[in-house]
C-alpha cells in the first residue's frame, strides 16, 4: 500500500513539477515494489514535513547528521500514507500538530530529495540513499517541544536564507515563486 502511495505521489508531483529531475525516485520504486521502509539496506522512502508560518522554515538540529534539517524521518508499516508519516514525524520530533500548507493543500510532496545517507559502522548500518518526500505544512498549534532523543534545537529559517542541504534551497526557491505568484507550480487538488 505505501509503495502505491509513493508511486501515485510520485506521479502527481511529476504533472506538477514537470522539469524536475525525479528519475532516481522513479527508478528505486520501480526496481523496489515489495520494500521501500527502512528494512530495505539500499535506500528507503523518508517523508518529511516542511512547516512554513510565512515567512520561514522550522529546522530542527540533527543530532546524528549534525547539522540543521527539516523534522522528518522513516516512513514506518503502520502509516497510511507518505503524507501521514509527514505529520507523524513532525509531531514526534516537535510537538507541533500541522495541517496541509493553505499555499500548497493535499497530499502531494512540494519537493522530493534523494540524497545518500553516510554509513554509521556502529549501527552496523552501510551508506543508502534516501527518497525523501517533503510536505508543506501550516503550523495548527502548540509549543514546540523538541525530541531531544534525535534533535538538539530548533529555529525559524526566512525562506531567503541560503540552506547548506540542496533539497532545503529548492524547496526555498518553489516557495518564493509561490509567494510571488510567479513560476509556481499550480495547486494540486484536494
Amino acid at each position: 500500500m505505501l509503495h502505491a502511495d509513493a508511486t501515485a505521489a510520485l506521479a502527481e508531483y511529476a504533472r506538477l513539477f514537470p522539469g524536475e529531475d525525479i528519475g532516481a525516485v522513479r527508478d528505486y520504486l520501480a526496481r523496489h515494489p515489495g520494500d521501500i521502509l527502512r528494512s530495505n539496506a539500499a535506500g528507503h522512502v523518508t517523508a518529511s514535513g516542511l512547516v512554513f508560518d510565512g515567512s520561514a522554515l522550522l529546522l530542527i538540529f540533527h543530532k546524528k547528521l549534525e547539522r540543521f534539517l527539516q523534522p522528518g524521518g522513516h516512513v514506518e508499516s503502520e502509516d497510511a500514507s507518505i503524507h501521514d508519516a509527514a505529520g507523524r514525524e513532525v509531531l514526534e520530533e516537535t510537538g507541533l500538530t500541522v495541517a496541509p500548507s493553505p499555499l500548497f493543500p493535499g497530499r502531494v510532496p512540494f519537493n522530493i530529495d534523494a540524497h545518500i545517507i553516510p554509513a554509521r559502522p556502529e549501527r552496523d548500518q552501510h551508506e543508502h540513499w534516501h527518497y525523501d518526500f517533503q510536505y508543506l505544512f501550516a503550523p495548527c498549534g502548540g509549543d514546540i517541544c523538541i525530541d531531544e532523543s534525535e534533535a538538539g534545537a530548533y529555529r525559524w529559517v526566512s525562506i531567503d536564507a541560503d540552506f547548506e542541504n540542496v533539497g532545503l534551497n529548492n524547496a526555498a526557491r518553489k516557495l518564493r515563486a509561490l509567494l510571488a505568484g510567479g513560476d509556481a507550480p499550480e495547486k494540486p487538488a484536494s
